[in-house]
């Protein structure tokens, strides 16, 4: 995709069908550097398919209601109807500012135009909240967090929510065994066949993050 592609990052692709949009995220026009990794900070982009060929289309840098100068936004993932995207945002380097990573909702308005972030209820202040998907039905919030919680089994565990009576994402439960280990488990994604994918450095692996998928039927 060489429209899309530069010589910056460009990760964390959501496909959104309604509209055929490609969303992604990238430190393209950072303005800012962070100061721990010397790059910019990263931001959410909308690419387009615009039908001139198979993959090309027009990009551009979401509002600055969702992406702010100092801090990181990035992996958006949204609603089946397109409307609701959650994101993480977080790590602009700064003592008074977020010090860590945490889980935003955005509403996209009447007039095409995404509302005011807000922090989702399940994000802990103290903890680094991020990589968040749907589950196939739509009824689950996964997310990898590093949080106190009794079912820890250490380094960052995946974890669901569902909605409780105010509509909010709450009621936290660690997956717990076989995907969570002592290790970092964290990127879920949870496809239409009930196969669960997830990252992780726990499992016996070739190094590192790898990839491993879980069959939930039984």
């Amino acid at each position: 995709m060489d429209k899309l592609n530069s010589k910056f990052a460009e990760f964390s692709p959501f496909f959104l069908t309604k509209g055929n949009k490609l969303y992604y995220t990238a430190n393209h026009e950072a303005e800012k550097v962070h100061a721990a990794t010397g790059l910019g900070f990263t931001d959410i982009y909308e690419y387009v398919f615009d039908g001139a060929s198979k993959f090309s289309g027009q990009s551009k840098i979401l509002s600055e209601e969702i992406n702010t100068k100092d801090a990181h936004e990035a992996t958006p993932i949204f609603s089946r109807d397109g409307r609701t995207m959650i994101f993480s945002r977080g790590n602009n380097g700064s003592r008074k500012g977020a010090q860590n990573v945490d889980l935003f909702s955005a509403t996209l308005e009447k007039d095409g135009t995404w509302s005011e972030p807000k922090m989702l209820a399940l994000s802990d202040p103290l903890a680094w909240d991020g990589s968040p998907a749907f589950s196939a039905d739509g009824k689950k919030l996964y997310f990898a967090s590093d949080r106190e919680h009794p079912d820890a089994k250490g380094g960052n565990d995946i974890y669901y929510a569902t909605k409780d009576s105010k509509g909010e994402w709450s009621n936290i439960k660690n997956l717990g065994a076989p995907v969570n280990t002592r290790g970092d488990d964290m990127f879920p994604y949870e496809d239409v066949k009930s196969l669960f994918y997830f990252s992780s450095t726990g499992h016996p692996s070739f190094g590192a993050l790898d990839l491993f998928k879980l069959d939930k039927k039984g």
